[in-house]
């Protein structure tokens, strides 16, 4: 957890917790072989090292910087999209679960996801990578699991 700890902070204090969150060049934080998960980067792990650093660092100011990250990402390509998907599925069930360090600006974030999502709707259904591979229709199959999640458990859409 340390040299989670220790990138997320530096990720933090560069402006590229986005590029964390992505899993881009070196702020990527491999999955455990052990853990059968595809994903790009293993944000069960970093989101709960964000929820750390918001108490015991709050000069980091981790909260509105995880907040920006997340727009940030919105405001990118598919790939992108789909990871601030997942981001934001995790922090909306630490968020009614009460286990989450803070909340974000929910409504705002999910407008502009369901913008996004449907003006890349092709490109995500053809896209095979990570949990892509498991639905016949791409990505696009794992955002409408979690749309379909966060509606049944939460009356919150994203599509």
């Amino acid at each position: 957890m340390m040299q989670i700890k220790e990138l997320v902070i530096r990720a933090i204090k560069e402006d590229a917790l986005d590029k964390m969150l992505v899993g881009q060049d070196e702020y990527k934080c491999e999955i455990s072989q052990f853990i059968a998960a595809e994903v790009p980067t293993d944000w069960p792990n970093i989101i709960r090292t964000i929820y750390l650093l918001y108490t015991e660092m709050p000069d980091l100011m981790v909260d509105k910087k995880f907040e920006e990250a997340i727009k940030c990402m919105c405001n990118k390509g598919a790939f992108e999209v789909y990871c601030a998907v997942m981001v934001m599925f995790f922090q909306i069930i630490s968020e009614e679960r009460h286990t989450a360090a803070f909340v974000v600006d929910r409504d705002s974030i999910v407008k502009n996801l369901k913008s996004k999502l449907h003006s890349f709707e092709k490109e995500l259904r053809t896209c095979k990578k990570w949990t892509g591979k498991k639905y016949q229709d791409g990505m696009w199959g794992d955002i409408r699991r979690v749309n379909s999640i966060l509606n049944e458990d939460y009356a919150i859409t994203i599509l």
